[in-house]
């Protein structure tokens, strides 16, 4: 089983980015954005983009190693630039049931769920 480091979530808000909705976070101090066409590989696994021209979560992020499953044609797989650390996971979770329920709104604040920890990578 991989590791699993902890992320610190600074912050995060909606808006809008080329014109689709988006979720924005501040991960470790750097910019990490979600839109709806970013959809889970599997579930429990989010893919951080980010508009740093300097910086990249596939390689600040370590490889997850996603179990077998209908997606990977039931083989194990490593993915770069995902993340299944639970908090991003709920706040993606949260974000997609936010925009197909037509209840999207640009530059609203999101709260970052109190877990008992942000364990994740």
């Amino acid at each position: 089983m991989d590791a699993i480091p902890q992320l610190n979530i600074q912050e995060a808000h909606y808006a809008y980015n080329q014109g689709r909705e988006t979720l924005v976070m501040k991960i470790d101090g750097h910019v990490a954005t979600i839109s709806p066409e970013q959809r889970f590989l599997t579930e429990g696994y989010v893919y951080l983009s980010t508009p740093e021209l300097d910086f990249s979560w596939e390689q600040f992020l370590s490889k997850i190693t996603v179990p077998p499953c209908e997606l990977t044609d039931n083989r194990a797989m490593e993915i770069v630039g995902h993340t299944n650390n639970p908090v991003v996971v709920q706040m993606t979770k949260d974000f997609l049931e936010t925009v197909s329920s037509n209840d999207f709104h640009a530059q609203k604040n999101v709260p970052i769920p109190k877990a008992g920890d942000q364990a994740g990578r």
